[in-house]
């Protein structure tokens, strides 16, 4: 192997690593819910995977990448419950605050339930 083969297969590998990296942080975010630095992970992570799948991978880094891609995509199920679970308790404190703004409101009107 050539030195800038080496060089190209160990950029690939720091790049998909990279990836792996945001792709772990962004789950870690989803179960603090802390949806703005999520949500910055996720942009500079899609910006990543364009990057990288822009140009040819390495044959003999494939099997890696798809192992890679198989956990990136287990840790996106876990991400998406997480804000699914955060989108539910959002609502649902939308909707106490809602019911108790309504209590508040038929009291000072003197209406009896």
């Amino acid at each position: 192997m050539e030195v800038d083969s080496l060089d190209v297969v160990q950029a690939h590998t720091e790049q998909f690593q990279a990836i792996l990296e945001l792709s772990h942080g962004m789950l870690r975010m989803a179960h603090a819910r802390d949806w703005h630095t999520l949500a910055s992970l996720e942009e500079s992570r899609r910006r990543r995977m364009e990057a990288f799948f822009a140009v040819p991978v390495p044959a003999h880094l494939a099997k890696w990448i798809g192992s890679g891609i198989a956990e990136i995509l287990e840790m996106d199920k876990q991400i998406i419950a997480a804000c699914e679970a955060g989108r539910r308790e959002a609502a649902d404190a939308m909707r106490q605050l809602h019911q108790a703004h309504h209590a508040v409101h038929v009291y000072e009107s003197g209406v009896e339930i």
